[in-house]
């Protein structure tokens, strides 16, 4: 009995060690996205939008109003992962940066450069590599701002839903963890607001800047050639079709002075609208695979167009060179823009008579 008492206050000091400089949960302030824009000379502001925990519970006006479920504050500061620190100075609760769920950089960012973003992000070890990047048209700021959340309170959730929705083919989705690891040379998506918050195509960005803006349809086609899709929806003049893939799409390079490029693509569907199409296989063949041909190659002369090979056509061109120094002295990016293209389609229809 005596033992236990003199042991019973050590037991108290180590039960009190393990809660000391903890952090409880009603001490945060988780935020959901994040917004970047060009402030004064060489300055950036960085929105940071948070979740407001209370009106998610019930009762928020989800259109950005009073009781929104979320709110936003911005700073201007030399480098990102700051702001959290001047947010944690000026605000009674902790910033926390672990459920960012979106990263949007301004257009003006994009075309300025994003190198110095991706070093100054990966510092913010608290951002996981799922979270999603975006460029808006306009100022970052705004376009969170435009954010209205009607059919789902929870704006983490809003968030993981509308840039994870693999049911659309009009935007790309790109995660920060390929941006940490150097990846320069790939698509995000392309925000516009000016209501509510909508994706309009995608921004190409190589080396680290944003080159061209390519619309809706262009991204219709990216997804498609990335096989990044499912029952995807294909208008031509003649009708609608309902497209699946059957085999993921083939890429074949024969390398020269001017390399010729071969994709083709294995499909299955139907068409939906138009009396002829539906009533004839024959017939819907030839005019999807005849539209979608072309629509492919005009998309694939455009990345020629704007010097992004954003495919990763390199990759397969990789494969005909015994090592990454042969394949480094071909110059792939020069002879990428002198390239030909042959796109091979097959459909099978499989609608029932």
């Amino acid at each position: 009995m005596r033992k236990a008492l003199i042991l019973l206050p050590v037991f108290f000091c180590l039960f009190i060690a393990g809660c000391y400089d903890s952090t409880e949960i009603d001490d945060l302030a988780y935020v959901v996205a994040i917004g970047i824009d060009k402030g004064t000379d060489d300055a950036t502001l960085v929105t940071f939008q948070y979740a407001v925990p209370l009106n998610i519970s019930g009762g928020a006006d989800s259109s950005g109003g009073e009781g929104s479920p979320l709110s936003s504050v911005t700073f201007e500061t030399n480098t990102v992962h700051l702001a959290a620190d001047m947010a944690n100075d000026k605000m009674a609760k902790i910033t926390d940066l672990s459920h960012i769920k979106l990263i949007v950089l301004s257009e003006d960012i994009a075309k300025e450069g994003l190198s110095a973003y991706r070093t100054d992000l990966r510092e913010a070890l608290d951002i996981r590599p799922d979270t999603c990047l975006a460029v808006c048209k306009g100022k970052a700021k705004n376009c969170l701002s435009a954010v209205s959340t009607p059919l789902e309170l929870n704006p983490s959730r809003y968030y993981e839903d509308y840039f994870s929705n693999a049911e659309s083919v009009y935007s790309v989705r790109q995660q920060a963890g390929e941006f940490f690891d150097g990846k320069s040379d790939f698509p995000l998506p392309y925000l516009t607001y000016d209501t509510v918050l909508q994706t309009d195509g995608m921004a190409i960005i190589k080396n680290d800047r944003m080159q061209a803006h390519y619309f809706a349809e262009d991204a219709v086609i990216y997804n498609l050639l990335k096989n990044e899709f499912t029952d995807l929806k294909f208008e031509t003049e003649e009708g609608v079709f309902r497209l699946d893939a059957r085999l993921p799409p083939a890429f074949r390079v024969q390398t020269g002075d001017k390399p010729n490029i071969s994709v083709s693509l294995s499909l299955t569907g139907e068409a939906v609208t138009g009396a002829e199409l539906i009533a004839s296989s024959e017939k819907a063949e030839q005019v999807l695979c005849t539209a979608l041909k072309k629509r492919i190659l005009n998309f694939l002369y455009k990345t020629q167009k704007t010097d992004c090979d954003i495919l990763g056509i390199g990759d397969h061109a990789k494969k005909n060179f015994l090592t990454e120094q042969g394949f480094n002295a071909y110059a792939w990016q020069e002879k990428y823009s002198k390239a030909t293209f042959d796109v091979n389609i097959s459909f099978r229809c499989t609608r029932r008579k």
